[in-house]
């Protein structure tokens, strides 16, 4: 299956890290040239935690982008979370970029910027092996909770679909779907503000601008960035 995108595609069996070997390409490369690997050694997720993929039973993927896109964290999580339901799964987005199916994560979203762009890695498990889900794995897989396309080709032109059409849209006409997939809201969180710092409260909305807001009770904090835990 020939995959449809605007710019290179460069396929691997394996890799460390997707993210890795389109760092090493984005000098010069095309703007939406795409890393894509079967199998990651030493995949990462946000604040350098490791990502655990399933060899040949996940999506790895990494496009690098040569212009600033308002909100992309946020879009990205989108995008995938319109191609899991594309697989006729409902998905939900734990703020800011985890997406989930049945309340386990299912993909992740990492996003780290150079002197030469900005890397928008994509990471989705796909099938689940024969044996079952690793004892220690911390999600799910498209597979196991009951999605009907799982070739990994077509699951990757949906996924390059969906971003093409959101990160095209942009933030301002995409908000609304963000915040209406955004599982985050009304649940009781906790904000690990740094290492000795945590916040724990409602978290109550979401603004335009894609910051959340969590009431204590007594204070209401505006969220930018940073890691939050559901307490519910």
């Amino acid at each position: 299956m020939a995959i449809l995108w605007p710019a290179p595609i460069i396929e691997l069996e394996q890799t460390t890290s997707t993210m890795d070997e389109a760092a090493t390409l984005a000098a010069d490369a095309q703007h939406l040239t795409c890393v894509v690997a079967a199998k990651q050694t030493k995949g990462r997720g946000r604040r350098g935690r490791y990502w655990m993929t399933l060899p040949d039973h996940s999506l790895a993927l990494t496009i690098i982008l040569k212009k600033e896109i308002k909100q992309l964290p946020l879009l990205a999580a989108l995008a995938v979370a319109k191609t899991i339901e594309e697989c006729d799964v409902k998905a939900q987005i734990k703020w800011p970029n985890d997406v989930l199916a049945d309340s386990l994560k299912v993909a992740g979203v990492l996003i780290e910027k150079n002197r030469h762009g900005w890397l928008l890695g994509i990471g989705l498990n796909i099938t689940t092996p024969s044996e079952g889900l690793p004892e220690n794995f911390p999600g799910t897989t498209l597979e196991a909770v009951g999605a009907h396309t799982l070739d990994d080709k077509k699951v990757l032109q949906i996924v390059l679909n969906h971003v093409k059409e959101t990160l095209n849209a942009g933030w301002n006409a995409q908000s609304e779907a963000y915040i209406g997939k955004c599982s985050t809201l009304g649940q009781k969180v906790r904000w690990q503000v740094s290492e000795r710092k945590t916040v724990e409260g409602i978290a109550e909305r979401l603004d335009k601008e894609g910051t959340l807001y969590i009431n204590t009770g007594n204070e209401i904090f505006n969220v930018e960035s940073g890691e939050i835990i559901h307490r519910n």
